[in-house]
């Protein structure tokens, strides 16, 4: 809601909050929502990713990245998408995967909020935007669905700014 009220600095605020308070309680956080066998299994495995990433994080592959055929933890892939295109890529990949959710926020700024096209926009942005914390865990954005609709939401947001400045 705040995000459509365009309401940023508050937004960042409580991002912050919430941030800082889920790295207080993370332990427990794990501890009740992964009691499953199976999930205690993959997260463990996503810990191992990031462990791992830390532990072989230089300056240089912080900037210009493994390159694409370094594996992270013994795996080509892994699920979590920053972090996959933070080590292949560095920096510049990181960048490249978080420009769809940028463009897109640029062009729903544009709508204006009174615009009957506004409601339409927010749709795309919300889902692009769940796209992105969903790839926070799994591999969503760089496969074929998640780029389709990235690539759906930043030409739709783009025709509903241009049609609401009209």
């Amino acid at each position: 809601a705040l995000i459509y009220k365009r309401r940023n600095g508050t937004v960042l605020i409580i991002a912050l909050i919430v941030g800082l308070i889920s790295a207080f309680h993370i332990q427990d956080i794990i501890d009740i929502l992964f009691r499953d066998e199976s999930r205690s299994i993959s997260l463990n495995t996503r810990s191992a990713d990031t462990l791992n990433f830390l532990e072989g994080l230089e300056a240089s592959s912080l900037f210009i990245g493994e390159g694409a055929g370094t594996l992270l933890n013994g795996r080509q892939a892994v699920e979590n998408t920053f972090l996959w295109a933070l080590w292949k890529y560095g920096l510049p990949g990181l960048i490249f995967w978080l420009s769809p959710i940028l463009i897109c926020y640029f062009y729903y700024r544009k709508i204006p909020q009174q615009s009957s096209l506004n409601n339409l926009g927010t749709a795309f942005f919300f889902g692009m935007l769940m796209l992105y914390i969903q790839t926070n865990s799994n591999p969503f954005l760089n496969n074929s669905i998640g780029i389709s609709y990235s690539i759906l939401s930043i030409f739709s947001l783009r025709l509903l700014s241009r049609k609401s400045e009209e």
